[in-house]
């Protein structure tokens, strides 16, 4: 019998589904051992609850910390936020153009690989990098790269379905 099998399926599934989950994941904690999750610490914490910036600007001028040693601080807090808001937006800069960069090139190497099982997962894995590169720094782009953005993915799921539906078939 030289039918494919129900466990010949399942298995060349487990080999996708093991691409597509380890390859974003890989890229992903690659990038933080290089560039970590900046550490917060006691300071953005007041009364149990987690500072902002907008609690912390009305604590300055509520009356109630009117003294100069609690002013003092509770604006050394307010830079230490600040401070702390501007690693994570770092943070999320760094991982946004890793996943980028590693989701187009596992794309890209997709196309270029001939086995049917290993391209599948590169090109779906390179998709969810891209995808979770997007969503951890989506709101902090500006309108004109979100369009640019979503342009070029259009254009990049046209190519990759030319490559591997349309040429395959010829």
């Amino acid at each position: 019998m030289t039918g494919r099998t129900f466990i010949d399926a399942l298995k060349e599934f487990s080999v996708v589904i093991a691409l597509i989950i380890l390859l974003p994941m890989t890229v992903h904690y690659g990038a933080t051992l290089i560039h970590p999750y900046p550490q917060g610490s006691s300071a953005v914490v007041l009364q149990g609850k987690y500072l902002s910036e907008e609690l912390l600007q009305e604590k300055i001028t509520d009356k109630q910390y009117a003294s100069p040693a609690a002013l003092k601080n509770l604006q050394s807090k307010l830079q230490t936020v600040k401070a702390f808001k501007q690693d994570v937006k770092q943070y999320y800069r760094a991982l946004f153009y890793t996943c980028l960069i590693f989701g187009i090139l596992f794309i890209l190497t997709g196309l270029l690989i001939s086995v049917r099982l290993i391209d599948t997962g590169f090109i779906i894995g390179g998709a969810f990098m891209i995808i979770d590169g997007y969503l951890n720094y989506w709101s902090r782009l500006e309108n004109w790269m979100q369009f640019l953005s979503l342009l070029v993915a259009v254009v990049l799921v046209v190519v990759t379905a030319y490559f591997k539906l349309v040429r395959r078939r010829a």
